[in-house]
This record gives C-alpha cells, structure tokens and sequence, in this order.
C-alpha cells in the first residue's frame, strides 16, 4: 500500500506522505530511568498498521538527560531502515508513552526527508509495540517554500 498524499497546493513537490506504521521491538537495553548520562534503546521491526505489510527495520537509541523540575528529559534518535533507504528521527520526548520526533533526512529514496513522527505507546512496557504516524515530505526543489508539515495526534484505527 502506497502512503498517502495530504493537503498542500497540488503539486508533486509538495505533498506530504503520511506512513502508518506499528512496530515490534525484538530487544531493548538500558534503563529508561537510570541516572543522566546513561543510554537505553531498542531495535526491533516496523509493518504498515492496516496491512501488515512489512516497512523495514527500526532502531533507536536514548540518552537521559539531567532532569527539569517536574519532567524527565532524554535525548533521543531513531531509524527506519527500508529495503529503499533510511528515515532518520530526532528529538525530545516529554513522555514514554506518547511523543513527536522531527524527521531529520533519509538516505535511498528518502534523500532529504524532511518531517515529524507521531509515537503511541499500544501496551505497558519498555518492550511494547507502539504506533508511529510518519508525516513525510521527500527532496524537492520547493521544499523550503514550503509551509512546515503539522505533526498531528495519531487517529483511531
């Protein structure tokens, strides 16, 4: 199943692809609570939600940053690897169960990817599957131009 275009003027260049995908985590290391400077992660599998369809591989790495007054802080970085290219994510996520990460680039066919990501935790557990919406615009020579991609909440399935 091929993603699905989203708002903008029309043109080619500026559509938005929106990915729905679920994930599988297959192993984690770390501690999600350790002290700052520790590092936890995971990689595991992504498939489209409605299909099933395999994505590729995911992996991701944290590190945990000193604490604001009311809010713990970690640093994190994650990559979908496609049997077409890579889509590479960064950012701060204020919860473990739901968060935004910006997509940074790509690599294949995902050459200058620009974007966000929703996450949503589906299970208690570090190890638990989560939904990931990828709000993606590809390389293009309108790019800049163009107004930013809004990273809205996942919708229900």
């Amino acid at each position: 199943m091929a993603a699905d275009p989203v708002s903008g003027s029309g043109s080619q260049d500026d559509m938005v692809k929106v990915i729905d995908l679920t994930t599988s985590v297959n192993g984690t290391f770390g501690d999600p609570e350790g002290s700052p400077g520790s590092v936890f992660g995971a990689s595991g599998t992504a498939a489209r939600t409605k299909s099933g369809k395999e994505f590729g591989l995911l992996g991701f790495t944290c590190t945990v940053l000193p604490p604001l007054p009311t809010t713990p802080v970690r640093q994190c970085n994650t990559t979908f690897s496609t049997p077409q290219g890579q889509i590479t994510l960064q950012g701060l996520p204020r919860s473990p169960d739901e968060f935004h990460e910006v997509i940074t680039g790509g690599g294949g066919i995902h050459t200058g990817a620009q974007g966000c990501a929703a996450f949503e935790r589906l299970a208690p557990g570090d190890d638990a599957p989560f939904r990931v919406i990828l709000f993606l615009r590809e390389d293009s020579p309108s790019k800049r131009a163009l107004p930013p991609i809004v990273c809205g909440r996942p919708a229900p399935f």
